[in-house]
């Protein structure tokens, strides 16, 4: 099978190593710094190899071989645009993580795919690892008996030399933060595990450490599924000096599992109800690994392989990469209505005006009987969205309560209207636990640097609010219901 890479940074050495392993013909390998693809190529001993022919622009190199199956390894942004050209070209894809840096990209994905009966693998290898494959084979046989909770830590290292070394890391909009980027293989695990389909999520994100990023480097997060479970998210990049642990753990009436390692790669734990003999060759598993990525990418290529060859969806398709990226929100209202109308939000609002969603199901709730108890009128009514996210939106990401979400607020609330030419904003909510702190700000008596110390230790929620049309155009309505 006739293969080509697409992108030669940190990742593709394990994307070469799946190659040769799999014995595919590597035809070709694509990347913007011709020096990259050198590099790569001579740590695999094959620099010299000239049946492998490089290119700086993937379109080329896509007419030119006309590939089988394309890797594509290169900056988080990118990742949609490369899979769909590849993808109206009729060439199966194996795409690296995050398949997309929004639902609206990864949907398109998946929609061009099945019409043109194209393959598609997101690379969440770690689904692969041995200790995940007995952790599924032991839920698949109903040993746990009715799942409890579960939780993933992802705790790296990613200091000031990593990010240094392309531009892209730590912007939203090629790399996405610590979660989108270096967490999201065990937000795909625990999902994977815990059923799926997911009820509410709330949480925060910090940048506590790395001040040059737009992103952040800590996020915490509690899921509630819809089959009753719940879970914790742990996932940063301020551990130090180096990396310490991806960790995944499942409660079950009948059964407690712990992965740890590096990667999801050992067994920690291993206790069942039901315990046979079997079961004490998973007690202390160890799988090695030379790396974080682990050994995942040799059997994912095998299966999109054979997923090729016999007609079959890939063990880890498209759906899942698009789920992994899926955000939830909902609003509260008194009114109930089919259509947003911009024009009826009110005005001096944190944000500016707009439409106001929360992630928290229980806030938009609250905000609901808020409104219904204020108007006396109407009803509480309770909206769920799916946001699809693209590149064509501008979004500013406020991630604290700092000086320029206070200034951003400050210059809302005071003037009215928006004072910003953003189409979404996400960021903390002026809550009742905040707001006096942040009226002190507006009516002058604290001094920014004062009433910043004084919101470092307030605990709240975020907020994402619409401005514009085409912000209103990225969301789906899923549901409305009333509450008492």
């Amino acid at each position: 099978m006739k293969y080509a890479l697409i992108g030669c940074g940190r990742i593709a050495t394990n994307h070469i190593k799946a190659v040769l392993n799999n014995h595919l013909e590597f035809a070709a390998v694509c990347d913007v710094v011709p020096q990259q693809m050198e590099n790569l190529l001579a740590k695999h001993e094959l620099n010299h190899d000239a049946s492998i022919h490089r290119y700086t622009d993937y379109k080329e190199m896509i007419e030119k071989e006309q590939p089988e199956l394309v890797g594509i390894a290169t900056e988080s942004g990118v990742h949609a645009e490369i899979a769909l050209y590849c993808i109206d070209h009729g060439v199966n894809v194996i795409i690296e993580k995050p398949m997309a840096m929004s639902i609206a990209d990864a949907e398109e994905i998946i929609r061009r795919s099945e019409e043109k009966g194209v393959k598609v693998s997101a690379c969440h290898q770690n689904r692969f690892n041995v200790a995940v494959q007995q952790m599924r084979k032991a839920l698949e046989a109903g040993r746990f008996g009715k799942l409890s909770h579960g939780s993933i830590h992802v705790r790296w290292n990613r200091n000031r030399d990593y990010y240094d070394q392309a531009k892209w890391r730590g912007t939203w909009a090629q790399d996405g933060g610590a979660l989108m980027n270096q967490c999201i293989h065990g937000i795909d695990l625990l999902r994977w595990m815990m059923g799926g389909e997911i009820d509410e999520v709330y949480g925060v994100t910090r940048q506590q450490f790395h001040h040059y990023l737009e992103a952040e480097d800590i996020g915490m997060a509690v899921v509630k599924f819809k089959n009753g479970a719940v879970a914790t998210i742990e996932g940063t990049t301020n551990v130090y000096p180096k990396n310490l642990e991806e960790t995944l753990y499942l409660f079950g009436e009948n059964g407690t599992v712990k992965l740890g390692g590096k990667s999801t790669n050992n067994i920690d734990v291993w206790d069942f109800a039901d315990e046979g003999e079997e079961d004490q060759k998973n007690k202390g598993l160890q799988e090695a690994t030379s790396n974080v990525y682990g050994n995942g990418h040799t059997s994912l290529y095998a299966d999109v392989i054979d997923a090729i060859e016999h007609d079959r969806k890939p063990y880890v398709d498209a759906y899942a990469g698009r789920n992994a990226l899926e955000l939830v929100l909902y609003h509260g209202s008194n009114i109930a209505f089919d259509e947003i109308d911009l024009g009826k939000s009110h005005n001096r609002r944190d944000f500016g005006r707009g439409f106001y969603c929360t992630v928290l199901e229980s806030q938009a709730e609250e905000w609901a009987k808020r409104l219904y108890l204020r108007s006396h009128k109407g009803g509480r009514y309770v909206y769920r969205y799916l946001f699809h996210q693209t590149e064509d939106l501008k979004i500013k990401h406020f991630a604290a309560l700092d000086q320029e979400w206070l200034e951003f607020i400050k210059e809302n609330r005071t003037k009215g209207g928006i004072q910003h030419a953003y189409d979404v904003v996400v960021g903390p909510v002026a809550d009742d636990n905040t707001m006096e702190t942040v009226q002190l700000y507006l009516s002058g008596i604290l001094k920014a640097e004062e009433a910043v110390e004084r919101l470092r230790y307030n605990k709240v929620n975020n907020q994402v609010s619409f401005h514009t049309p085409l912000a209103l155009e990225h969301l789906t309505l899923e549901s409305r219901r009333e509450v008492s």
